[in-house]
């Protein structure tokens, strides 16, 4: 059994994102502040740079990976803590379709769900509550 350090982890999972052409920058791991971002402009600062990248994670080696939102994509933010369901949204909208699903770092069951934006104006208005969605950003 080999000892990985969360560097590794955490550094090997950027750069794998960044190889598939997300750009990614360093959140906050723990704490009121967890999956805040560690620099000072947050999601604009985001790189595919893997010299940046490297240099990022090992200042924090236990960063959580942000990433923002491409602009074909949309993300459905499910957020347990702030009563937000997966079967609520099934009710008010149907069933979804099978789609890229990340589970959000805090561990408390919230995930993200990717999809591929639609033409035209996007709303949240109609989400249940704890049900975000994300787009540019």
């Amino acid at each position: 059994m080999t000892n990985t350090s969360p560097l590794q982890i955490n550094q090997a999972a950027a750069l794998e994102l960044a190889v598939h052409g997300w750009a990614v920058f360093p959140c906050q791991w723990r704490g009121d502040k967890a999956k805040s971002p560690l620099l000072p402009h947050g999601h604009l600062e985001a790189s595919r740079d893997p010299a940046l990248i490297a240099e990022w994670w090992t200042r924090w080696p236990e960063a959580m990976i942000g990433a923002p939102v491409p602009d074909a994509l949309l993300v459905l933010d499910i957020d347990p803590r702030n009563g937000g369901a997966l079967t609520a949204l099934t009710e008010a909208a149907g069933p979804l379709p099978e789609t890229l699903t990340v589970w959000s770092g805090r561990g408390d069951g919230g995930k993200h769900l990717y999809f591929r934006r639609p033409a035209g104006e996007l709303t949240a208005t109609r989400l249940p509550k704890g049900i975000d969605l994300k787009a540019k950003g």
